[in-house]
């Protein structure tokens, strides 16, 4: 499981993020005609990281889309809520992945990996 939570701890997560900040998820929730969901949650994890001063390589597959990003969604995070926001967006990209049957499970892993080590 991505991030090593429980159940519990999941919800505990989701129902806060929901709860303090409801433009999230309904951005999340809003289709975006110029980019896949994954690529979005990628991106916001990206632009998250860097809201957080955290290490962003500007190679990065995804930064280019950087610029994508209602940045007005995420302007009311609190910066002690700014990690759980983080922490949120990386466990919605990997229940995503893991939903999704024309990712081979290797694939998946890889991925899933890699949005791990963006929440550190």
């Amino acid at each position: 499981m991505c991030l090593n939570l429980t159940k519990n701890k999941m919800k505990t997560l989701f129902d806060s993020v929901n709860d303090d900040y409801p433009k999230i998820l309904t951005y999340l929730s809003t289709p975006d005609v110029e980019q896949p969901q994954l690529v979005k949650l990628i991106t916001i994890v990206l632009y998250l990281r860097r809201m957080l001063g955290l290490q962003v390589s500007e190679d990065e597959f995804f930064c280019d889309n950087i610029h994508t990003i209602d940045k007005d969604v995420f302007a009311d995070v609190k910066d002690t809520d700014m990690q759980q926001v983080l922490d949120y967006i990386i466990l919605i990209a990997c229940l995503y992945i893991e939903d999704k049957k024309f990712i081979d499970e290797l694939d998946k892993k890889l991925i899933i990996n890699r949005l791990i080590a963006y929440a550190k």
